[in-house]
């Protein structure tokens, strides 16, 4: 997984949109890499979602299979779930119409979640 602060400019009015870009690869090549755009005035729904479902455990439903999944406008996904043998996974999905989805541990939610955080901070700078 990679997080990527972005800039689009539209050049025939000069008008800009920011955000980051997150790239999720299953392999080294390209052609198993997608990209999903989390514009600007969502992030900070990311990343209290991320901090939300990161809390999700087997206590906080009664029923066998669990999951809780926060999304965004480019379908870019995360989510917690409980396997058929009651073990914690996370999922990390982006793209829309080739998506890619990787298996990540709590370690790696934290990292993601951090630069986001950063990339939020770096993007308030500017």
């Amino acid at each position: 997984i990679q997080v990527a602060i972005v800039e689009f400019r539209n050049a025939a009015n000069n008008t800009k949109v920011k955000g980051v870009a997150v790239d999720v690869s299953t392999t080294d090549r390209p052609t198993d890499r997608a990209r999903s755009f989390i514009e600007y005035a969502e992030i900070e729904g990311l990343i209290r979602g991320i901090t939300h479902i990161s809390k999700v455990d087997k206590g906080s439903s009664p029923l066998n299979s669990l999951e809780a999944v926060y999304t965004t406008k480019c379908e870019f996904s995360i989510s917690n779930f409980f396997n058929w043998q009651g073990d914690s996974r996370i999922a990390v999905t982006a793209g829309r119409y080739e998506p890619k989805t990787v298996l990540i541990d709590q370690a790696a939610q934290s990292t993601l979640l951090a630069q986001l955080q950063q990339a939020k901070t770096t993007l308030d700078e500017l």
